[in-house]
């Protein structure tokens, strides 16, 4: 299986992608999130993570229309160590990583903090990738 995570323009759902489009997605993906949970909308983009089936192979996507750049990709034989295709982009996903607060007991936040780089959301069985 290959793991991706992709940057799209806001707004984008599988209802919104082309009939075409969508055949593609289903001939390859087995499971998509979007957006990643734990991430945020950032500058006009956000972040989609998805499991793809072995023959998945990112370079056929622009001809579909679907030029999204590629913020991390790995593969894995589920037994092996992971394997980095594409290693991931920090910086990308740094900007999608909403800042953490404190918070007092009656649940007012009392300071922001800008986020720190970590992955949000994994997919059961996987090894983590940070």
């Amino acid at each position: 299986m290959k793991r991706a995570i992709f940057r799209l323009p806001e707004g984008t759902r599988y209802s919104t992608l082309t009939a075409e489009q969508q055949a593609a997605i289903d001939s390859v993906f087995a499971q998509v999130v979007l957006p990643m949970p734990g991430t945020v909308a950032a500058d006009g983009f956000e972040l989609v993570g998805g499991l793809a089936f072995d023959s998945f192979d990112p370079a056929v996507m622009p001809g579909l229309g679907m030029d999204w750049p590629i913020v991390g990709f790995w593969q894995w034989n589920g037994v092996d160590d992971l394997a980095v295709i594409k290693p991931l982009d920090g910086a990308v996903l740094l900007a999608h990583l909403p800042p953490t607060h404190d918070v007092d007991d009656d649940g007012q936040i009392t300071a922001t903090h800008p986020p720190v780089l970590h992955m949000p959301h994994n997919w059961a069985g996987w090894p983590p990738i940070l």
